[in-house]
């Protein structure tokens, strides 16, 4: 591991920089158009089952494409190929959703979007791992996540001034999330060049490694994986808090400052979340998340006319968002043997999408039948089934088994 020579910042290697650096840029581009998607799907006649389908679908392909993607990189002992064609597919792709009004190109152009997030997540988590010796894996995670969230900050205040100087003029917004998608690929090949090291077990089919996998998995994966899988039954699409702000009567802008500042608080404690994790254990910050989780979508639930208000849960959701991204990939990652890494990555990010998949579809429905101040209150009150199922079980203190 070649580390940056600070005491301080010890941890980061230069494939962990390289890798925030390239999260970075595909999350500028991504949040310049994540929230202004419901805005333009609204414009072009879809509601609020409309975009649960389109996301829910999406995330479904792209968690199936983490788990054969994690295996395979797993098999052929690889990481930075799965990384480069991942990241350069969705870089392209995904701006062309602003120029077409067919629900069917659409969906079609999520799909390859998330394709390319199914091939390049797992392998870049096992690598950020591999980089990462366990005592410090939360500040790793929490560091990548930080740079990735600053990008996404960044994303939206630029689609924001796009907007501002040309309103309504969504197809701008996707036509420039054109230019950090490609330095992002760009940063890729910067990546070290890996041996050519084949796994011993690499001539073995998927499914053979997969069941290998789980009959060696600790009962401690196991019981983590179910835990956040069980959670990923509640949890849905953010997109829907936007909507709920939008339905609240806030402005545009307002809704788009809210998004602001949830990436800001995302960016800035995702780092010292990452840290604290390492000191106090993942499973005790997992479970101040959830509670985090449960309080915001209770206060969804009901009125709120103040936009200071608003900043603030959206805030509070920031914290949610970092301790959930960062801290859950680190944490289970811990209780996964080196040689399965991006396999048992890539499980739980595929079970992780079937539930959303599930979960997205299910809120879209309620949503639907029963308005916005039902679903986020029914939403908040099942949340409190993980936290007490992550009360209840036992695991090792966070050490590699």
């Amino acid at each position: 591991m070649e580390k940056i020579k600070n005491k301080k910042w010890s941890f980061v290697t230069k494939t962990i920089l390289i890798l925030g650096l390239v999260s970075f840029f595909t999350d500028i581009a991504s949040e310049m158009l994540y929230p202004i998607m419901p805005m333009y799907l609204s414009s072009i006649g879809y509601g609020v089952i409309a975009i649960g389908l389109v996301e829910g679908i999406s995330e479904l392909f792209a968690g199936l494409t983490k788990l054969y993607s994690g295996i395979l990189s797993d098999r052929t002992g690889h990481r930075a190929i799965f990384i480069k064609i991942g990241y350069s597919i969705s870089a392209l792709v995904k701006p062309a959703i602003g120029f077409t009004s067919s629900i069917g190109l659409i969906i079609g152009a999520k799909f390859l979007d998330r394709f390319g997030k199914g091939i390049r997540t797992s392998a870049r988590d096992a690598l950020i791992t591999s980089e990462s010796s366990p005592e410090v894996r939360g500040q790793a995670f929490g560091f990548h996540r930080s740079l990735d969230t600053f990008g996404a900050l960044l994303g939206p205040i630029i689609g924001l001034i796009i907007l501002v100087i040309y309103p309504s003029n969504y197809s701008l917004v996707f036509t420039l999330a054109l230019i950090p998608g490609i330095i992002a690929i760009f940063c890729t090949f910067l990546l070290k060049k890996e041996p050519n090291q084949k796994n011993q077990n690499s001539q073995q089919k998927i499914i053979t490694r997969f069941k290998e996998f789980w009959k060696q998995s600790s009962p401690s994966y196991k019981k983590i994986l179910f835990g956040l899988v069980l959670f990923a039954l509640i949890n849905s699409t953010n997109m829907f808090l936007i909507l709920r702000a939008t339905e609240l009567g806030f402005k545009d802008n307002i809704v788009l400052f809210s998004y602001i500042v949830f990436n800001l608080i995302f960016a800035i404690s995702s780092f010292p979340i990452g840290k604290l994790a390492d000191k106090i254990g993942f499973k005790k910050i997992y479970i101040i998340g959830l509670m985090i989780f449960t309080l915001v979508y209770s206060l969804l639930g009901g009125p709120i006319n103040s936009p200071i208000i608003l900043l603030s849960i959206f805030a509070f959701y920031g914290i949610f968002s970092a301790i959930d991204e960062g801290a859950s990939k680190a944490w289970i990652s811990t209780h996964i043997q080196q040689e399965h890494r991006a396999t048992g990555l890539g499980l739980y990010f595929a079970l992780s999408s079937l539930a959303f998949f599930f979960s997205s579809i299910a809120t879209s429905f309620i949503w639907k039948h029963y308005g916005g101040p039902v679903t986020f209150t029914i939403v908040g009150l099942i949340s409190i089934i993980p936290i007490l199922y992550f009360l209840m079980i036992k695991t090792p203190n966070e050490k590699p088994e």
